[in-house]
């Protein structure tokens, strides 16, 4: 479990943010599943890992509405 909580902490965006948006949550679930993660934590760790511009706009949207990660996925349209 500390490989995949090592993994999801250092998770930077590498293509498209849909496909970041899958992998994170797929890690996410992995540590979840365990509770070593509150869904606070879990959606800071996924904008840091977000590009910049992406990053600077998820940051503005999560404080309004955003209480999981899946939400924040939604919100832009990432997963449908």
């Amino acid at each position: 479990m500390e490989i995949v909580l090592e993994q999801i902490m250092s998770f930077e965006q590498e293509s498209t943010v849909r496909d970041h948006c899958d992998s994170f949550l797929l890690l996410l679930y992995q540590v979840k599943n365990s509770e070593e993660m509150s869904d606070f934590y879990a959606i800071y760790l996924f904008i840091c890992g977000l590009e910049p511009i992406i990053r600077n706009i998820s940051i503005e949207w999560h404080q309004y509405s955003c209480l999981k990660v899946e939400d924040a996925c939604n919100i832009f349209g990432f997963r449908k």
